[in-house]
């Protein structure tokens, strides 16, 4: 989209660098002054006490496109999922939801269902949901939630796995859509779920207003000039091939384990592991490490305390489940070859610089 000639803004929630990775307008965050700037503006509205730090972040990025002037916004959904989320205040065009995985339980519910009920919170009158959920019990609350709303719940066409084409540095495949027939695609992003993910955001600019949707050729263009760090992102440093990924669920630890099985990767494969301790690192870790032929469990300097996992208990843990010898080293001592051959290893003291 942002190859057109409207101006285009887009909200996330992942960020490696910078709050400034949060609102992208033309595909680029704002300036540190531009932000800064805005953000001053805001404290002198009244109604902005009292806001968490995401509901502020949602109408700072609101905000900010009414300055820059955007005509077509991308906005995404945080950790409230739908119904109760700081984003659920705008009428869009059209919404869309991926698929429903158990995550954030402590607010969405402890079942799918219960999660796809508050997700499908952000389904609204007049406004049609696209979606790539394949589970046919939670389809049939997606068609019972649209249904009662009155708006039309959109199965998008997804690619045929056998079409699928996953490479170390890009994903093609083959889509039959209703604008453009049948399409080649090819996505920098790593993995089959990319596949599904980009075909997913054809369909919805299929249903856009006509004179929002682009040209085929636009869209190939867009589609491969697409950016996402750390999710399935394979770097060569030093002759070394690494794997950068944040997979924080099961659901998502498949679609990297997945990956993993699809490519060709030199061993030994190391994983190196932080996760936070609400997480369910348990089938996380015994998916993920089924495939290591190493491993070396740690945590990371930014996690909150309050939310930190202890190494040694997944250790202790991970005894029980993973084929792999394990044996507790210290952090001086886990880059050693004669340390590393064919173990699972566990750094008490938390973070190791690479």
């Amino acid at each position: 989209m942002r190859l057109l000639v409207f101006a285009l803004g887009a909200t996330l929630h992942l960020t490696f660098f910078s709050f400034r990775e949060r609102i992208r307008v033309a595909g680029s965050p704002l300036t540190h002054d531009r932000v800064v700037g805005l953000a001053q503006e805001l404290r002198n509205v009244p109604e902005i006490c009292g806001l968490s730090f995401f509901e502020l972040a949602t109408v700072l990025g609101l905000y900010a496109f009414e300055c820059e002037e955007v005509e077509v916004a991308v906005y995404r959904s945080g950790v409230l999922g739908g119904r109760l989320d700081a984003t659920n205040v705008i009428h869009p065009e059209i919404t869309a939801i991926t698929n429903v995985a158990l995550d954030h339980s402590d607010y969405l519910g402890n079942s799918l269902s219960e999660i796809a009920r508050e997700k499908l919170g952000i389904v609204k009158s007049g406004v049609p949901l696209i979606t790539t959920e394949s589970d046919e019990d939670l389809l049939e609350i997606f068609r019972e939630v649209t249904r009662d709303v009155g708006v039309p719940c959109l199965k998008a066409n997804e690619p045929e796995p056998d079409r699928i084409d996953v490479n170390p540095d890009r994903t093609r495949f083959t889509l039959e859509t209703s604008a453009w027939g049948q399409i080649e695609i090819e996505t920098p992003l790593v993995g089959r779920h990319q596949a599904r993910n980009a075909a997913l955001a054809v369909e919805i600019l299929q249903h856009m207003p006509e004179d929002l949707r682009p040209e085929l050729e636009t869209l190939r263009t867009g589609i491969a000039a697409v950016e996402h760090y750390g999710r399935n992102q394979i770097e060569v440093i030093n002759g070394r091939v690494w794997f950068f990924d944040v997979a924080h669920n099961v659901a998502g630890m498949d679609s990297l384990v997945d990956t993993i099985d699809s490519l060709d990767f030199p061993r030994p494969l190391v994983a190196l592991v932080g996760v936070l301790g609400d997480k369910d690192w348990r089938n996380m870790l015994s998916a993920l490490l089924s495939r290591m032929d190493r491993a070396i469990l740690t945590q990371a300097p930014s996690a909150p305390l309050d939310r930190r996992w202890k190494p040694e208990d997944a250790f202790q843990t991970l005894e029980r489940i993973v084929n792999l010898e394990l044996r507790k080293i210290s952090k001086k001592r886990w880059y050693k070859p004669e340390v590393m051959r064919g173990r699972v290893l566990c750094l008490l003291r938390g973070r190791c610089t690479l």
